[in-house]
């Protein structure tokens, strides 16, 4: 085929003239190509021209003068396509060309221009891809040849066709040995591996089949890939051992990590010192391949030291049943383990010793606090390389952790238990005195009302009776008396309040609406002369001590009334909203407020912001409230302006504690 631009070079081998410049008048007027001719008259002239100058198409009459085209054909053997030319029809003839090398064959008193002009382009083509094939065909054999996987061509019946060097290697075998006879017989090992089995859905098929072959003579691997090739199979084999190998160890290697991770987890989740050693032995079993595995852990004896072999995993060898006393001088590997460490100290890496059948290794804490806990012994482990004995050392280092993290949960629940202890002793001595001092304020309150109120009567009647035979300052002095004697009473029936709270009776269910009904009655000539104007929402029962929520009531309520702004009637008004796990309660007011600094102070006990000249009490109304509140298991706070309001928030959870 010749380069686009390039003249096509034609050499016309024909003693008539005539013929040659029909033909050559023709080929000028060819469409598709710009052609430049070349004429011989003999045989002899047309090899020389060949010789000197390449030919891309050769017109070859069939009788010339000195030889015919066939003789020209065998000696010539031109590299160019060639159409041979006659005078005649003769299939014979036109056989003979094609089995000699023409590409085509053309009648001469029947040839047009057209059909000179195809059978041209076709013989060009055609011998370009000829010559492609034969090209690509020495290439795959010098590919084969070359490559190092191994390549078989295998006949319809699976003979052997042809296999190259790299084949002969793999296969351990030579050409003579095995060309022209059915594989299987070739190499009978082949039976026993998948490649009968891929040789033959390959063929009935028609597909591409892998299979991996093992060689137990050689000890090796092949990677086998069968295609289906003309009416043959084509199989390339290649040695994939050391992919196999790399597999294996990188298969022991996933089990160990998958292994070592289980243990890792295993061990994370056990807390006990005892649950910490039995999973120790039973995991070094999992992980380590062992038939039997041993923990011996030192315990102090008197000045010396020995090993208490705490656990066991399988059927151990000289070893007696956990737990029990393993002498360091016993002649046993476990024993022996224990003296090397101990001579050896912390500061020397942990190092596993075989000793018979038992690999020992000593569990070593590392980091500051360095110590040998004690030995782990493994009985027939499967610990072969390096990657074993790294997977020892890591799996020891499990160990010790475990072993540790164990002491440590012991000694903290250790310490928990005596904490919870003192907490129980010193809280039911803080309830003892609470008991004791609330019911010494309950009776002492109770006992002073009696001396207090003696006082308060005898006071009244000196003032009534013998009150105008005193001068100024004596009926001033008396009134002084009986106020105060007064204020007193109060201030003991609010520290009954309190005493009454801690004091109060087993809960049940109320109906908040009608307690909070109940108080705003009893408070109602005090609403009358403010003019108060007291409303509430619907209000949820709960369960509580009704008389300490009358109290709550009495308390809230009477603050607001009390704490009003001067010339302003008091406005009060009680909800409740549902909230997680209970209620909460509001009791709003537009009294005169509370500064923020002092919303927390005003719950301490005879806490007062006023005199009591100005606002009386004794300031213990909030702390009872407050009281009986978180005695329900509620919590109680304040929101307030000054000059607008206050707004007293409580809650009450849905199980409410049983008021101390």
């Amino acid at each position: 085929m010749t380069v686009p631009g390039t003249p096509l070079r034609v050499l016309i081998v024909d003693d008539s003239p005539e013929d040659t410049e029909t033909f050559s008048r023709y080929l000028r007027r060819w469409p598709e190509h710009r052609v430049e001719l070349h004429t011989a008259q003999l045989g002899e002239d047309a090899l020389q021209l060949l010789t000197a100058t390449p030919m891309d198409l050769l017109l070859l009459d069939y009788q010339l003068p000195d030889m015919t085209g066939l003789e020209f054909l065998a000696q010539a053997a031109p590299a160019s396509p060639v159409i041979m030319l006659t005078g005649l029809g003769d299939e014979r003839v036109a056989v003979n060309a094609m089995q000699a090398g023409a590409q085509d064959y053309l009648v001469k008193a029947q040839l047009r221009a057209e059909d000179l002009w195809r059978a041209a382009a076709n013989a060009t083509q055609r011998h370009a891809l000829e010559r492609d094939l034969r090209r690509e065909q020495q290439r795959s054999q010098a590919i084969l040849d070359s490559v190092t996987d191994g390549f078989l061509s295998l006949d319809h019946q699976q003979c052997v066709q042809y296999l190259n060097p790299a084949a002969e290697h793999v296969l351990d075998v030579s050409s003579a040995e095995i060309l022209n006879r059915p594989i299987a017989a070739a190499l009978p090992w082949l039976d026993a591996t998948p490649l009968p089995a891929a040789l033959h859905t390959a063929a009935t098929e028609r597909r591409t089949v892998t299979a991996e072959l093992h060689d137990p003579h050689a000890n090796h691997w092949l990677g086998a890939r069968v295609y289906p090739a003309g009416d043959g199979l084509s199989v390339y084999l290649g040695d994939i051992t050391p992919r196999r190998l790399a597999e294996e160890r990188d298969r022991r290697a996933t089990d160990r990590l998958r292994h070592l991770y289980g243990a890792s987890l295993a061990l994370n989740t056990v807390r006990l010192p005892g649950d910490a050693e039995q999973v120790i032995v039973e995991q070094a079993r999992e992980v380590l391949g062992a038939q039997a595995a041993a923990l011996a852990l030192y315990v102090p004896s008197g000045d010396d030291a020995q090993l208490n072999l705490v656990a066991t995993a399988g059927t151990t060898i000289g070893l007696p049943a956990p737990p029990s006393v393993l002498p360091l001088t016993a002649p046993h590997p476990l024993a022996h383990a224990a003296r090397s460490a101990r001579a050896q100290g912390v500061t020397t890496p942990a190092t596993p010793i075989t000793d018979a059948r038992w690999t020992t290794l000593p569990i070593v804490q590392a980091g500051p606090s360095e110590r040998v806990f004690g030995v782990l012994g493994l009985l027939d482990a499967q610990l072969s390389d390096a990657d074993d004995q790294t997977l020892l050392l890591t799996y020891a280092e499990l160990c010790a952790q475990a072993l540790d993290r164990a002491a440590l949960t012991e000694a903290e629940r250790q310490h928990r238990v005596t904490l919870e202890h003192r907490v129980r002793e010193r809280t039911a001595a803080l309830e003892r005195s609470n008991r004791e001092l609330e019911q010494f304020a309950y009776v002492a309150s109770h006992d002073l009302k009696e001396p207090l109120r003696t006082v308060s009567s005898f006071a009244q009647l000196l003032q009534g009776r013998h009150g105008a035979q005193l001068d100024e300052r004596g009926r001033r002095y008396l009134t002084i008396v009986i106020d105060g004697a007064q204020r007193m009473f109060t201030l003991i029936e609010d520290v009954l309040a309190m005493a009454r709270v801690s004091n109060a009776a087993s809960p049940r269910t109320m109906d908040l609406g009608a307690l909070l009904d109940d108080v705003t009655a009893s408070l109602e000539p005090q609403a009358q002369d403010t003019g108060a104007q007291i409303t509430a929402d619907p209000l949820p029962s709960r369960s509580g001590d009704p008389t300490q929520f009358v109290q709550l009531f009495h308390n809230l309520l009477g603050n607001a009334l009390k704490f009003r702004q001067p010339g302003v009637p008091p406005r009060i008004h009680v909800s409740a909203r549902p909230i997680p796990g209970g209620y909460e309660f509001t009791v709003a007011d537009n009294g005169i407020g509370i500064e923020a600094q002092y919303l927390q102070k005003v719950f301490t006990v005879f806490q007062r912001l006023h005199t009591r000249q100005a606002y009386p009490g004794n300031g213990i109304g909030l702390s009872v409230c407050q009281k009986i509140v978180e005695s329900h298991g509620g919590r109680i706070w304040l929101e307030s302006t000054p000059g607008e309001g206050t707004t007293v928030h409580f809650t009450l959870p849905d199980t409410p504690a049983v008021p101390a």
